[in-house]
């Protein structure tokens, strides 16, 4: 995948509306987008009606220039930032790529994302899969920490109430604030069976590390001759319940 970077006088503004429309357009009449924004040494809050996108776009560009500002991945339910307080029927699973090794991995993963983010630290970007059909929260939460395990991304941003930087913001964590910018934004990158195709090399990544696990375990007993696969296990870690199975996808 290479990464591409939208350029123009109005770009950020179109990136911004474009980043909106894909990520709470399918979101039902009657929640939330939580905008978060950092106030001196805490974060202070406000929540916009996920039907009023153009009001949620000129707030973030009145505010972005004077301090770090997030959204809420998931539209609330109510004015609050919880776990329980996320709307159901989410469409969309993503993963914070921090770092160069998880951002080498997204580049080589198999199914593209629908967005992409980058975040104003370093090659640091955040990643996107729209989903053809409604999820619950906990499904996202599962899928998220999937891809962050594939990706090596953030496992932290799996939370299904995560904030993330929205595009056409600043990255005010630096001397010189960086703009945060959207690369990629390809809302019809949807097809059917969206969500178990993007987890989906997250659940082969687990099963390859599992039985390579076992597999070395075997291999050491057969070079020692003697203890038996039990007492292998034992050394490695596993106990001997955890033979016999690979790690639950």
């Amino acid at each position: 995948m290479v990464f591409s970077i939208t350029t123009g006088e109005h770009a950020p503004t179109g990136e911004l509306r474009r980043f909106l429309d894909a990520l709470y357009g399918p979101a039902r009449s009657g929640l939330l987008v939580e905008l978060r924004l950092r106030a001196g040494a805490g974060m202070t809050q406000r929540f916009l009606p996920v039907d009023r996108l153009d009001e949620v776009r000129q707030v973030v560009l009145e505010l972005a220039p004077q301090t770090d500002l997030y959204v809420g991945v998931l539209p609330r339910w109510r004015a609050q930032g919880a776990r329980r307080d996320v709307g159901g029927g989410a469409r969309v699973v993503w993963a914070d790529c921090d770092g160069d090794g998880a951002v080498r991995a997204l580049a080589a993963f198999r199914r593209p994302p629908s967005i992409i983010v980058r975040s104003g630290s370093g090659g640091n970007r955040h990643a996107y899969w729209l989903l053809d059909r409604r999820a619950t929260v906990a499904e996202v939460q599962r899928a998220n920490r999937r891809l962050a395990l594939a990706l090596g991304a953030d496992a932290g941003s799996a939370e299904a109430a995560r904030i993330l930087r929205p595009p056409a913001t600043l990255n005010h964590k630096h001397a010189a604030p960086v703009p945060v910018v959207l690369e990629v934004c390809v809302p019809e990158r949807r097809a059917a069976g969206a969500r178990r195709r993007a987890v989906g090399s997250a659940r082969r990544a687990r099963r390859r590390r599992g039985t390579a696990a076992i597999a070395g375990t075997q291999r050491r007993v057969a070079r020692r001759g003697s203890g038996g696969l039990r007492a292998a296990a034992d050394r490695a870690g596993r106990g001997p319940e955890s033979q016999g199975a690979l790690p639950a996808a």
